[in-house]
């Protein structure tokens, strides 16, 4: 059950805001850290507890999914569906960010 995977530029580019909190060396990892999930994800379905992944009832991503990522406070946003086997990921933020969205 290999799940398609709609990563649009988008979401790299949100990913590079980061810079600005973490070191070139932390930045690498995390984005390999994002690689990584995303494979894992796309071939699974699931990923494991230590990322934990859940659904959002907030806005502004109400019933998308998020995830951890590096420190616990990259956070991968992404919408799923099960049904379709389809992945589309959203957005790369931190808490601080994502709490002044839902104001």
């Amino acid at each position: 059950m290999k799940y398609t995977v709609n990563i649009p530029e988008e979401f790299w580019r949100s990913a590079k805001r980061l810079k600005q909190k973490y070191t070139h060396d932390e930045f690498v990892e995390i984005i390999e850290d994002i690689r990584e999930s995303i494979v894992i994800l796309a071939e699974s379905g699931t990923l494991p507890p230590e990322y934990n992944d859940h659904l959002l009832r907030r806005s502004p991503y109400v019933n998308y999914n998020e995830y951890h990522v590096y420190d616990d406070d990259v956070l991968i946003i992404y919408y799923r569906h099960d049904k379709k086997l389809y992945l589309r990921f959203v957005e790369v933020i931190d808490h601080e960010t994502l709490s002044k969205k839902s104001e």
